[in-house]
């Protein structure tokens, strides 16, 4: 995010619906991950954005189907 800070917001709205539409089963995991795919939409389609190998990265995980095993492993370390 220190190449496109404005991705932080993006992550926490995504965050915040998650938890909107979940307050009775509400899973951190499940909120980490639609934060990181508002993300990941949010750069993909944002033509002014400045390339970032970690967001890259991001989305290489999604695509493989890997990210929800990220966020419940090494999200919180990186």
């Amino acid at each position: 995010m220190d190449k496109n800070p404005e991705l932080l917001m993006i992550f926490m709205g995504g965050y915040t619906k998650y938890a909107l539409q979940h307050k009775s089963d509400f899973n951190k995991d499940q909120a980490n991950v639609a934060g990181l795919k508002a993300m990941i939409d949010k750069y993909t389609n944002d033509t002014a954005r400045k390339k970032d190998s970690a967001m890259e990265k991001l989305i290489k995980m999604d695509k493989d189907g890997k990210l929800e095993d990220w966020t419940k492993t090494d999200f919180l370390k990186s």
